[in-house]
């Protein structure tokens, strides 16, 4: 069994410090009065240099902390937002990725296998046609194959489990508004369309809907998402087909 090598604590934190320095002297140039663009950049800076904060002083129980004006604190919040929401989801890709490859199952890519069909449908309707024959014959050189998506892998999941057919389509639901939120705040636009408080009010997460339509996350609301993934993970694993 091989050990995990040791943190090289020293390394870690001279480069932490090395980004933090380096980072902060873009602060006149991407500060008020500078182009608005100069200005987004700047946030992003302001974002990255706190985050880095917390990993540095774990390393040498430091202090460091950072003042930030209100607008620039609440896009640091949402940037938080953003990767719980994105790790949570990369966390469940990895887990069912693993609960598939522990029981050797292949997945495959949805959109590879509906392309390949179509493809072939197209190609015997033109078996006599080298008009079109040729060509057909260049898309499928070009056509890029693709890893399996997270919706590969929760459906291979879901279909050798014994879990009953209405819990899997909750858990289909959940996960479709789980994509929904974590695709939406990766987007300067947090206006939500009915489709998408739909989705969201059908996965559980109709408390993301504020009352004028658009996203709204605070922190409290890590739990209750926590929670309904390690619920899935439950229901998975103890409805295995056997």
């Amino acid at each position: 069994m091989q050990h995990a090598q040791p943190l090289d604590r020293p390394t870690h934190l001279a480069h932490i410090v090395q980004a933090i320095e380096d980072l902060s002297k873009f602060s006149t140039k991407t500060t008020a009065p500078a182009p608005i663009p100069h200005q987004f950049i700047g946030t992003v800076i302001d974002n990255t240099i706190c985050l880095l904060h917390a990993p540095a002083n774990t390393l040498d129980s430091g202090g460091r902390f950072a003042t930030l004006a209100d607008h620039n604190w609440k896009s640091l919040i949402a940037a938080v937002h953003r990767s719980f929401l994105s790790s949570i989801h990369l966390a469940t890709e990895a887990s069912l990725k693993h609960f598939c490859e522990e029981r050797n199952i292949t997945v495959s890519s949805k959109i590879d296998q509906n392309l390949s069909e179509a493809l072939d449908k197209i190609q015997r309707a033109s078996e006599k046609n080298p008009e079109i024959s040729k060509p057909l014959k260049t898309i499928r050189t070009l056509s890029i194959q693709r890893h399996p998506s997270f919706d590969d892998y929760l459906e291979t999941a879901l279909k050798i489990s014994s879990l009953a057919t209405d819990k899997k389509t909750e858990w289909r639901k959940f996960f479709l508004a789980l994509s929904t939120a974590r695709n939406k705040v990766s987007h300067s636009d947090s206006s939500l369309s009915e489709h998408n408080k739909q989705i969201l009010a059908e996965g559980k997460l109709e408390a993301l809907i504020s009352a004028t339509g658009g996203l709204q996350f605070n922190p409290t609301q890590y739990k209750p998402i926590v929670e309904l993934t390690l619920n899935f993970f439950d229901q998975l694993l103890s409805a295995e087909k056997i």
